[in-house]
Order: structure tokens, then sequence, then C-alpha cells
């Protein structure tokens, strides 16, 4: 494709359809032949940039919602088996010590409490820091490359 134009033309490459090469004539009247070279990304490469951006978030959002409610599922599951082990080791100890089962019944239920909110509560913190680590990736990664065509537009 040619476009003509009063100091030359500028010609648009069929297999790479974001590149120019620009041929343009001296102003002066002389054989000077001005060549450039840029990159003038459509709105394909826009588009792409903020669907990415836009499914990098709802990703993380996703990921942590289903992190935290799995570590949520991993705590209440370690709760229950610590509450069984528990029970388990209490009627022993009683049946062979012959201590009353209240004490044993108290220690239990402190132990079950503490087991599910510091297992979900570090798991929880775990699973939102990788949510941050990856959203932050994508934001960089992102921005240099908005960085680099605002630089290449610079040139033109």
């Amino acid at each position: 494709m040619l476009k003509d134009d009063c100091l030359g033309r500028v010609e648009n490459f069929s297999s790479l359809p974001s590149i120019y090469l620009s041929i343009y004539l001296s102003e002066y009247g002389d054989d000077t032949v001005h060549i450039y070279l840029s990159y003038r990304p459509k709105v394909s490469v826009y588009l792409f940039i903020y669907l990415s951006i836009y499914l990098s978030i709802y990703l993380s959002i996703y990921l942590s919602i289903l992190v935290s409610s799995l570590s949520i599922y991993l705590s209440i599951y370690l709760s229950i088996y610590l509450s069984i082990y528990l029970s388990l080791l209490k009627f022993s100890i009683a049946f062979c010590t012959h201590v009353p089962i209240d004490f044993y019944d108290h220690l239990s239920v402190c132990l079950w409490n503490h087991a599910f909110v510091f297992s979900s509560f570090f798991l929880a913190l775990f699973f939102f820091s990788f949510r941050f680590c990856f959203l932050s990736f994508f934001l960089s990664f992102f921005h240099e490359h908005i960085k680099w065509n605002n630089l290449s537009h610079a040139k033109d």
C-alpha cells in the first residue's frame, strides 16, 4: 500500500503491518533522500495490552478467591483431623490415667480453634502475597511495553 504526500511516500510492508518505511526527498530540491523506519502500533496492539491487563487482574482476583476458599477448606480439614486425633488421644489418656475428661475437652477445643485460625491466616497471607506478585509482574511487563512504544513514537 503506497501513500503519496508532498515530500515523498510511505510504504507499508504487507508482512509487517505495523512497520512503515518512510522515504522523503529533501525539501530543498537536491537529490538527498531521507529514509525512516518507524513502528506505529495499530489498535489491535493497544486492545491486546488492555485485554491482557484486564485478564491479569481478573485471573489474580479469581485465583485469590479460589486459593482463599482452598485454604479455608484445608484449615477446616486440618482442624477436623486434629480434633479427631485429639479425641482419640483424650480417650486413650483418660482410659490409662483416669484423669477427668473435662480437662481434655477444654484442651481439644482450644487447639481446634487455634489450628483453624492460624492455618487459615497463614495460608491466606501466603496466597494474597502470591496474587500481588502475579499482578505486579503483569503490570511491570505492560509498563515496559508501553514505555517502549512511546519511545518508538518519539523517534517519529
